[in-house]
């Protein structure tokens, strides 16, 4: 009976210790009772804990370079039935349904930042390059901007070819949704589709 004990205390004891050092110690505005370890208060507790990861992966999108495309689905457009910004972080995305696995990676990849863009690729020293600063990254078309994902999808009109396919993929969204037309127009250029 007494090794029952012992064993239930060092394995509460680590629990402890790991919940301690790897989630609260970060976040000193959690404070544990260790006397009171009840349902409700470990209830309580774990609503405390995914408040500050949900707040801690809300200020990583907001800060982050990277998090340029994933700000841009926050943003509200007016105007548009069915077009919302995000409302919770942590859910289901509607492009995890696209049908074809390779269009589902592709945007996916697009959206983290995880792509073979200039300003993704050039950020990493390999074996024969060094780092390169974000502001020499340059497009490999028109070499004035810097090679992000807004520059490519929206803005660089010297890749061959890329301007005719955009046009199309605009006039295609538009004939689907002519709302998208007129708020467009109303938005302001920081509004638009910019990295912020």
């Amino acid at each position: 009976m007494y090794n029952l004990f012992y064993r239930t205390a060092l394995i509460l004891g680590s629990y402890l210790l790991t919940l301690y050092f790897y989630i609260l110690r970060p976040s000193p505005s959690i404070n544990i009772n260790y006397g009171d370890l009840s349902v409700p208060r470990l209830s309580s507790l774990i609503d405390n804990v995914e408040a500050i990861c949900l707040q801690s992966l809300n200020d990583d999108i907001e800060d982050m370079v990277k998090g340029s495309m994933l700000r841009l689905s926050m943003k509200h457009v007016p105007d548009i039935v069915g077009l919302h910004p995000r409302k919770k972080t942590l859910s289901r995305r509607s492009y995890l349904s696209i049908f074809i696995p390779a269009h589902r990676k592709a945007l996916t990849r697009l959206l983290v930042s995880s792509h073979v863009l200039a300003v993704e690729v050039l950020r990493w020293s390999e074996r024969y390059r060094p780092y390169i600063p974000r502001d020499w990254r340059l497009c490999r078309f028109c070499r004035v901007a810097v090679e992000d994902e807004p520059h490519v999808l929206l803005v660089c009109a010297a890749a061959p070819g890329l301007t005719c396919l955009r046009r199309k993929f605009i006039v295609d969204v538009c004939c689907i949704c002519p709302q998208l037309r007129l708020a467009w127009d109303r938005l302001g250029i920081e509004d638009r589709l910019v990295p912020g």
